[in-house]
């Protein structure tokens, strides 16, 4: 854990004056950054050499740009990794000229923070972080002060015995120069109970010299007010037992808190501030519960069906992110904390969930939403705002996601964040004034502008008369060819694709293959009832949605039928063993990473850990199916129990600590799979999860596959 940066669902722009629509002339940054920055890009249209697994699974060279509110500077993060060997107690040594063996391969990455005046074009900051010590967000408290989010991952000394316990805390950093303060500097006894302290909850830009933090303090997680110029700290709520989420109105006056109920904190109660009670001796009175929701397995806060953005203008009311009520569609709606109901729905999308939302920066007040359709796209309250968007759009030839990272205080600049499937992402300052578009630089700036790969977005008939999109990446030049072809269902399920830069499709598409990425039925982020027709489906209509789009691929003669494979991860990895047994001709060989293949078994698991009353098991029940009244069907629905129709060849890959899908998944298939003589390969990843592994691990699991294709498909 490093911490959540603030404004985790929203955005901050400030209103415009001009309403003219324009066009956009490019000014390149580059030649002003090389004065002063250690910054090396290419402007290639696409790059020639040769990619590596290691390039693409590497740490972005630059990242999390901040625009300071008078638009004058940005931060930003600048990370430069090497190789390294390990030593035999597992330390990192330097690798000089000597080689390492693949098993004593190691990578360190260095991370540096840099402040970059864009009126005298130089340098004015430039912050290394010791060893061992990395940046996970940069923000601006005011023109003067820049915070950034440290964090130091627990590490192993290279005695093999002592070790360090990690953690993370904000430090101010002073354009002008000085020692970095470190916020909560004069609350000594917080370093036990805060470990991890990087959350803010208000940046109160109407008091340049504070933020708003939650920090616990005697066991509970309190709010406080942090000076970022001394670091201080006072505290202006006190939370309860499970308190875990505060916030505020755009003064920092708590309004909601919210309370975990139970240890795993799969329900959670929101009590709300009754203004009418503040003046009261007895404070408790003053909240009250107003909603109590259910959290799905593994969501994030962002993503659930209740979630605050901004106050709205009546008082005692508030703009919420809101998926409840059996909406068909995540929207944002205004809620009532004193009726405890919704007022209003200020934005509902007619076929996807809304992302987020857009505050402006000097009232706070909501400005507009974000959202997926393909591409990532903005409803604007302001028709102004609307139409630099469009213009925007229209500069970067609507085929980019073009996002809005944040605006200077006027609304006269704004940094913007470009990334398309075949751009890695690319960072830009927009001049609304003047109309100019400044590029700053390449997130991953070895890779070039653009890779030679291109994704189309397809509309793909089912065979019950519905309609799916599916995202269809080629090599360029390679539409309508003999490429071998990928099959890559995501995760989940209920999750989606975004037709976006993906580091996995893109290091395939690198070695010559197609990749496609199918939003079956199931999927998140088109609606209620669309990721409901997947509850009940594993082996079922799930299944059936990814086979209709490979075989509208060969209906179209945009890939052979006989030269395809099927790699998927989590749910993905489900279901290429199910097609492996239920479809054995139509792929060449299987892949599944931490898969599961005994539904019975996970649903056993999961009610071991979380309960047969938990909110979780819940989810699962209906997701998969009910051990009491579905046994035959769950077993019928599991790869596991048809090692036996296997043709083709399998590779599983499976971290070896897994505590999402237990790695006795792949073990149990790899077993079932030799004894039926079906030709498996069984990698384990040690000391690895269900995600966030180490870099090593990640190079390993793209290589590990590649090297398995390239047995099975043939290349032209």
């Amino acid at each position: 854990m490093t911490g959540n940066r603030p404004c985790c669902v929203y955005k901050e722009y400030t209103q415009f004056g001009d309403d003219t629509l324009f066009k956009l002339p490019f000014k390149n940054i580059l030649a002003l950054l090389t004065l002063g920055l250690i910054i090396c890009l290419t402007n290639s249209s696409a790059h020639a050499a040769p990619l590596s697994a290691y390039d693409f699974k590497k740490p972005s060279t630059n990242s999390d740009v901040a625009l300071s509110p008078n638009g004058r500077y940005i931060g930003f993060i600048r990370i430069v990794t090497d190789r390294r060997c390990l030593n035999k107690y597992g330390a990192m040594i330097e690798h000089k000229k000597a080689k390492c063996k693949d098993k004593k391969k190691s990578y360190r990455a260095k991370h540096e923070i840099l402040i970059f005046d864009l009126e005298q074009s130089k340098t004015i900051q430039n912050l290394p972080l010791p060893e061992n010590f990395y940046v996970s967000w940069l923000e601006w408290a005011n023109d003067e002060r820049l915070l950034a989010a440290i964090y130091r991952p627990t590490t192993v000394g290279s005695s093999g015995r002592a070790f360090m316990l990690g953690g993370s805390r904000i430090i101010s950093i002073a354009i002008k120069g000085g020692v970095p303060i470190a916020l909560f500097a004069d609350q000594k006894a917080f370093k036990r109970q805060n470990r991890y302290l990087t959350n803010i909850t208000n940046l109160l830009r109407t008091d340049p010299e504070h933020i708003i933090m939650p920090a616990n303090k005697g066991g509970d997680l309190d709010l406080w007010k942090v000076n970022v110029l001394t670091g201080y700290a006072d505290r202006i709520a006190q939370g309860k037992t499970g308190t875990f989420y505060w916030y505020t109105n755009r003064l920092g006056v708590p309004i909601l808190r919210f309370d975990c109920v139970g240890n795993r904190c799969l329900k959670i109660n929101v009590f709300g501030y009754d203004e009418t009670q503040k003046q009261t001796a007895d404070e408790k009175k003053a909240w009250k519960k107003i909603k109590t929701f259910r959290v799905k397995p593994d969501e994030k806060e962002d993503d659930y069906d209740f979630w605050p953005i901004a106050p709205a203008p009546e008082s005692g009311q508030f703009y919420v992110m809101s998926n409840e009520d059996d909406a068909e569609r995540r929207s944002i709606k205004i809620f009532d904390i004193k009726s405890q109901k919704y007022v209003k729905t200020v934005y509902e999308h007619p076929t996807v969930d809304v992302g987020g939302a857009m505050l402006d920066m000097q009232t706070g007040e909501y400005a507009g939403a974000w959202f997926y359709e393909d591409r990532l796209n903005y409803s604007f309250v302001n028709p102004t705002m609307q139409k630099h968007y469009k213009g925007l759009n229209t500069y970067f030839g609507d085929k980019e996601n073009i996002d809005l990272l944040g605006f200077n205080s006027s609304g006269g600049k704004a940094v913007i964040y470009v990334t398309s499937p075949n751009n890695p992402g690319e960072y830009h300052v927009y001049d609304t004034v003047k109309k100019q578009v400044t590029r700053l630089f390449s997130r991953r700036e070895d890779m070039g502008e653009r890779l030679a790969s291109t994704t189309e977005i397809l509309k793909v008939p089912t065979r019950d008369g519905n309609e799916i999109t599916a995202y269809w990446t080629y090599p360029v030049g390679k539409k309508n060819s003999k490429a071998p072809l990928i099959v890559m269902p995501h995760g989940g399920p209920e999750i989606r694709d975004y037709y976006d830069f993906n580091s996995n499709i893109q290091y395939f598409a690198s070695q010559g293959y197609q990749v496609l990425q199918i939003n079956f039925r199931g999927s998140s982020g088109f609606g209620r009832k669309f990721a409901e027709a997947g509850y009940g489906e594993w082996g079922g209509l799930m299944q059936i949605d990814v086979i209709d789009a490979v075989q509208y691929l060969y209906a179209n003669d945009l890939a052979e039928a006989n030269n395809a494979c099927m790699v998927g991860y989590s749910y993905g990895g489900y279901v290429a063993l199910y097609a492996g047994a239920v479809t054995p001709d139509m792929f060449k060989c299987i892949v599944s990473g931490g898969g599961l293949s005994d539904l019975l078994a996970d649903l056993r698991q999961t009610k071991k850990d979380y309960g047969s009353d938990s909110e979780s098991y819940e989810y699962w029940l209906k997701s998969m199916g009910n051990p009491n009244t579905d046994k035959a069907k769950l077993m019928a629905k599991s790869p596991l129990f048809m090692a036996d129709k296997f043709k083709s060849p399998v590779l599983l890959i499976h971290g070896e600590y897994d505590g999402i899908v237990d790695i006795s998944q792949s073990r149990k298939m790899h077993k079932a799979l030799k004894k039926a003589g079906v030709e498996v390969e069984f990698v384990k990843l040690r000391d690895e999860g269900h995600y966030n592994w180490d870099l090593e691990n990640k190079i390993l699991y793209l290589e590990t596959i590649n090297e398995f294709l390239s047995k099975h498909l043939t290349q032209e």
